[in-house]
């Protein structure tokens, strides 16, 4: 009986410590031909597209959450600001228009109700 618990425990150890080799170079380790790579990575992505102008930070740099790590040229981006803003300020102008053509409309009908 003694003899069949130490054969079942050395097996038992056998695969224990197998399984552990097996993790730790398949599962904590990414491999390339000749060197390894332990380290947690972070993307990092802009909420908009364009060409990075600064980098605000160096390599390895901790930053808190928040922190502006770069900054994009603003010029493609502020030459459209710009065209939308014309649209809108000539939209407003003639909002203002209508609204007077508006209130001249509604006094000649009063006009001609009053009559």
């Amino acid at each position: 009986m003694k003899k069949r618990n130490r054969r079942l425990l050395i097996i038992l150890s056998i695969i224990i410590v197998c399984s552990g080799v097996y993790y730790f170079f398949h599962g904590v380790l990414a491999y390339t031909s000749d060197a390894y790579i332990r380290a947690n990575w972070v993307e990092i992505s802009p909420r908009i597209e364009g060409h990075i102008k600064s980098v605000s930070v160096s390599n390895n740099q901790y930053v808190e959450k928040g922190t502006i790590v770069m900054e994009i040229e603003k010029h493609p981006y502020q030459s459209i600001l710009n065209e939308k803003q014309a649209r809108l300020n000539e939209a407003e102008a003639r909002l203002g228009i209508l609204k007077t053509e508006l209130e001249a409309a509604r006094q000649g009908l009063k006009f001609i109700q009053d009559k």
